[in-house]
């Protein structure tokens, strides 16, 4: 996330915790007899906030609000009727969250021990093994949220609280994470979800090696090499999580879904990757911003899969307003359904 937006917009996780997805939205309902359901879909939730209780401090500020966008992300995939969703976290969850926040640290840690690499690295590694063990055909979705940037030109990281400049390894690296999930439970569908910046901590480090894209798991991640993933004040959440779980709950009144009522990883990517940049456009030539303060936010999604994460009925209304409607007509029903909901700021 971004340290500048992040001390324009600092709230409480409590402020937006009962607005969370409680707009009108049509109800999605699963058809685990469909030809394309999984065994099981599994969500795995790591969200990081407590940066100033570790060897990060100075370098990053605490991020309450991550605590949001881990409630919004689980309400949104309990709707899609995933089977089992784990939350993990160094913070507590927001007031009236139905969910458990579980603690990365393991037994023996000390309570009070900030959370490093390896406590992350180990919770994804041990899940995928247990996936392996089953040999079933599940589904895999991990979702982050917290701090990042890039080492060198293209080593994207993930900080926790005991990250340190000094040191690449203290940090989460996704590309080791990418290879494990391609290398673990084959009988497993992935797909890897972050919401963290990607600006330069340092000029060099030793990149990783990584598989083409085609090896790797379906992953979708909140900016560019290079940018920054921002918190909106009104939403109380990221702008890249908000738009992930919108495109999870609306599809079908956004008419992502297909004509048989498939949400499909793809559809989900090119939504996330169409308006947050329209969004973030949008916030930077609002008067009230520091003009001195960049603000570009695009989505990156690749992987050689395209996941069916979930199927909804479809209702007897056409998402669109005309099966034949022009593009131009489609960019208009869209952004009436917008200004509907969160009015003409995007």
């Amino acid at each position: 996330m971004c340290l500048s937006s992040i001390r324009r917009s600092l709230f409480t996780c409590s402020t937006f915790a009962n607005l969370i997805v409680t707009i009108s939205i049509s109800m999605v309902s699963t058809l685990p007899n469909s030809a394309f359901a999984y065994d099981h879909r599994i969500a795995l939730l790591i969200g990081l906030g407590k940066y100033e209780s570790g060897a990060s401090k100075g370098l990053f500020r605490d991020l309450p609000v991550a605590a949001n966008d881990l409630e919004a992300v689980a309400n949104a995939l309990e709707r899609l009727g995933f089977d089992q969703i784990e939350i993990y976290s160094d913070l507590m969850p927001p007031i009236g969250s139905r969910f458990d926040f579980r603690s990365l640290l393991i037994p023996g840690d000390s309570p009070s021990l900030p959370i490093n690499s390896l406590h992350v690295d180990r919770l994804i590694n041990d899940r995928l093994i247990a996936l392996e063990e089953t040999e079933e055909n599940d589904l895999l979705l991990i979702y982050f949220t917290g701090h990042g940037g890039i080492f060198g030109k293209a080593d994207r990281v993930l900080a926790v609280p005991d990250s340190r400049v000094s040191t690449p390894n203290s940090f989460v690296q996704v590309k080791h994470i990418l290879n494990i999930m391609a290398d673990r439970a084959n009988s497993t569908d992935k797909f890897l979800v972050v919401d963290a910046c990607a600006d330069q901590l340092k000029n060099s480090a030793e990149l990783q090696g990584t598989k083409t894209d085609e090896e790797l798991p379906d992953y979708l991640y909140s900016s560019k090499l290079g940018e920054m993933s921002f918190f909106d004040r009104h939403l109380g959440i990221s702008v890249f999580t908000h738009y992930f779980v919108e495109a999870l709950v609306r599809a079908d009144e956004l008419g992502i879904g297909d004509v048989t009522g498939k949400i499909e990883s793809h559809d989900i990517k090119n939504y996330v990757r169409r308006y947050v940049p329209l969004h973030t456009d949008m916030e930077q030539k609002k008067p009230q911003r520091p003009k001195n303060v960049p603000l570009v936010q695009h989505p990156l999604g690749s992987g050689s899969q395209n996941l069916v994460l979930t199927q909804y009925k479809v209702g007897t209304k056409s998402p669109l307003p005309d099966s034949e409607a022009t593009a131009a007509q489609r960019e208009i029903y869209l952004r009436s359904i917008q200004e509907t909901y969160y009015g003409d700021a995007k």
